[in-house]
């Protein structure tokens, strides 16, 4: 590691080589847990310094609508957004595209100023996110600041209730569930672009889940952007809040859908959807709300499968060759499958491959999010003596306390 180190010199001058060398890294050293590459690169920036060459500078974005398509654009960026389901108003709040450039800003360095006016709430809150994101991650992002131009207000309109982000996955379909009201009409959104899901595979993603949808009483707004910047696992919280914030003329409120406990959020940090940077998305008449953070996953399976709905229309793998089908072999299925096992005595017929190793477990050993998950399958069991339903479950959680 030391030989590429050196190999990469400290003379070099474009910062974006560094992020390019993110990637080479990550194959590199395979081994190597995320956490601990992220500390060799804050390493390697600080060793080169700063070389960004739009550091301090302020860049104007323009924010133009054509009826449902909005694009985000300035100096060789250019984001768009697509909506499907619902009619966007004329001039519609361009506060959204604060955090969908945010991840961009804070990476460059540069000051964001939007070219139409926007929530100061928002400006406010994304220049705390910066800050934080700096300090977690200093070699890579810095703080910025963020402004609009003119005096910002809401044009008065009637607006429902919320909005709630829906994937088809565990995290989401708990949510949407346990915050339904059965004889209210439900308004869902999905969105294509992050997370593995594109044009290649939103249509089946969305032919799969939609029997779940109108059983539960709920429309789907569709949303298609490129607004995700990597790393996701860093940033996925904001490009999914700038979705939510896109329709903030319609509805009082979003939610999302919490992707860990707070005690989890602790143990993958630094991670794009947690507890500490989600309260900050809010603006001064809409806020998007993060459900299910009190609840582990294997909790949440047990409640869905009690809810009665067909398991057949859940989708979580993230294998982007096999979305929406659930693989079946890779982490996340294996989880899963763990879960379904310890929660409800069976595994049920979701899985491409529905067979079930225990030996296959020990992958969540030696991955910092899957560890976390491990644990929360072994108090789960724990708690409603049902170790017995994996033998080695005791054994993986005792091979973790010596990592």
């Amino acid at each position: 590691m030391a030989n590429l180190s050196s190999a990469i010199g400290t003379d070099t001058t474009d910062r974006s080589l560094n992020f390019c060398l993110s990637s080479a890294l990550r194959a590199f050293t395979g081994v190597l847990r995320y956490g601990v590459v992220m500390r060799i690169l804050n390493g390697l920036v600080r060793e080169r310094g700063s070389s960004c060459p739009r550091v301090g500078e302020t860049v104007a974005f323009d924010v133009t609508q054509d009826g449902n398509s909005i694009n985000i654009q300035a100096a060789g960026i250019d984001i768009y957004f697509a909506v499907e389901g619902i009619t966007l108003p004329l001039g519609t709040d361009a506060s959204f595209a604060v955090w969908a450039l945010l991840p961009r800003a804070m990476e460059e360095g540069f000051n964001l100023h939007i070219n139409r006016s926007i929530d100061p709430q928002v400006a406010a809150n994304a220049e705390l996110l910066s800050q934080i994101w700096e300090t977690w991650v200093p070699g890579r992002y810095r703080s910025i600041s963020v402004s609009g131009q003119g005096e910002w207000s809401r044009a008065r309109r009637a607006r429902s209730p919320q909005v709630q982000l829906f994937s088809g996955g565990i995290d989401s379909t708990f949510s949407i569930i346990e915050n339904r009201k059965p004889q209210t009409h439900g308004v869902v959104a999905t969105v294509s672009g992050i997370d593995k899901v594109s044009e290649a595979n939103f249509a089946r993603l969305i032919a799969k889940t939609e029997p779940l949808l109108k059983n539960l009483n709920c429309t789907r707004i569709l949303i298609t952007s490129n607004a995700q910047h990597q790393p996701s696992s860093l940033t996925h919280g904001l490009t999914l809040a700038s979705c939510l914030f896109l329709l903030s003329d319609l509805f009082e409120q979003g939610t999302l859908a919490a992707d860990f406990t707070h005690a989890q959020d602790l143990a993958v940090w630094p991670w794009g959807n947690n507890q500490v940077t989600n309260q900050y998305f809010a603006g001064s008449d809409f806020v998007v709300r993060t459900l299910g953070a009190e609840v582990g996953r294997t909790e949440k399976i047990a409640s869905i499968a009690r809810a009665g709905i067909d398991l057949r229309s859940l989708s979580f793998c993230r294998q982007w060759n096999v979305i929406p089908s659930n693989c079946g072999t890779c982490r996340k299925c294996i989880r899963t499958k763990a879960m379904f096992l310890i929660a409800t005595g069976s595994i049920p017929e979701i899985f491409i491959d529905n067979s079930f190793d225990e030996r296959l477990l020990r992958k969540m050993v030696h991955h910092r999010v899957e560890r976390a998950e491990l644990f929360d399958l072994y108090s789960y069991a724990r708690k409603h003596a049902s170790l017995g339903k994996i033998h080695s479950l005791v054994g993986l959680v005792e091979e973790c306390r010596t990592e």
